[in-house]
């Protein structure tokens, strides 16, 4: 039997998200401890033996796993806890019954999600441990430490063992795969106004810039669609010098690393040449980011054409 903690699903696709997409998240992981072996006697059959019988103390249970695991119907951190500790397992018994093995704990994480360390005060860089793009995948972050030996087991029929501690992590988990198709644009370009349009999303909308501070996701339908429609993200908006960390900067560019499409929104209200420039910025600062990101395929909206 499996212990599961599910994170949020998709709100999206029925009723309106209006929250902002949890997509990093620091937890620290706890497997279980062994359970201990235990001490006890079968009595001898025969009245000329003496002692107190025959050792039978059981072995101890293996202690819970504790595992990720990527599920399609999950977009978000929000609801992955802190703190995520698996079962003990459980205490050897008399008569040579081993103790009972604990559940793994699951934590149903979104598609793209990236398992690394934490990077550490002395300098030591996060190292990825895990890379959870594929429906079912599965990564154990900590193993359950292994049963105690009963006396029955051991060459002292007096002696029992307890069982291994489970490990102690503190990883990072970013989300980094979250959508078909990835609103690039300046703050304040329309793109929260875009995605309201098109979706049942309900981001922030304001008159002044950085509304949105992290990302909203909606789904495109169509009425003749079969595939569940494209999942669209608001991201924050893009400064120049992003790819140097200005702004919001690698928190925005990481944002759209695993998006299939990107959809560039430019405010048309100053003009042609004004528009054209804001492409071209945008364009660089994916490129200088990642020149992969600035060779997927792409869509130009000039936005507020109204405003001529």
């Amino acid at each position: 039997m499996l212990t599961t903690v599910k994170s949020s699903r998709r709100a999206f696709s029925g009723a309106a998200l209006s929250a902002g997409l949890v997509d990093r998240r620091r937890v620290e992981v706890r497997s279980g401890q062994g359970g201990a072996g235990h001490v006890s006697y079968i009595k001898h059959v025969s009245p000329k033996l003496f002692g107190p019988g025959v050792p039978a103390g059981g072995n101890g249970g293996r202690g819970g796993d504790v595992i990720f695991k990527a599920d399609p119907n999950v977009i978000s951190l929000t609801n992955v806890p802190r703190v995520a500790r698996a079962m003990d397992g459980g205490k050897g018994r008399n008569r040579k019954i081993s103790g009972k093995n604990a559940s793994p704990l699951v934590v149903k994480v979104p598609l793209g999600v990236v398992v690394s360390t934490e990077p550490q005060e002395d300098g030591e860089k996060s190292v990825v441990l895990a890379d959870l793009n594929k429906a079912e995948q599965s990564y154990i972050a900590a193993f359950g430490g292994a049963g105690g030996h009963g006396n029955v087991v051991l060459d002292h029929p007096h002696d029992f063992t307890v069982g291994d501690c489970g490990e102690v992590k503190h990883l990072i988990l970013e989300l980094k795969s979250i959508a078909d198709v990835g609103l690039v644009g300046f703050p304040n370009a329309g793109k929260s106004s875009l995605l309201r349009a098109l979706t049942k999303a309900r981001p922030k909308i304001a008159s002044y810039p950085f509304t949105t501070l992290a990302p909203h996701l909606g789904t495109l339908r169509f009425t003749d669609d079969q595939d569940g429609g494209y999942v669209i993200a608001d991201l924050p908006g893009l400064v120049e010098g992003a790819h140097d960390n200005v702004g919001l900067g690698h928190q925005f560019l990481r944002h759209i690393q695993r998006t299939t499409a990107l959809l560039y929104v430019v405010d048309g209200s100053l003009g042609a040449d004004a528009a054209l420039s804001t492409l071209r910025a945008l364009q660089l600062e994916v490129k200088l980011y990642s020149g992969e990101m600035a060779d997927r395929p792409f869509i130009v909206l000039v936005n507020k054409c109204d405003g001529l």
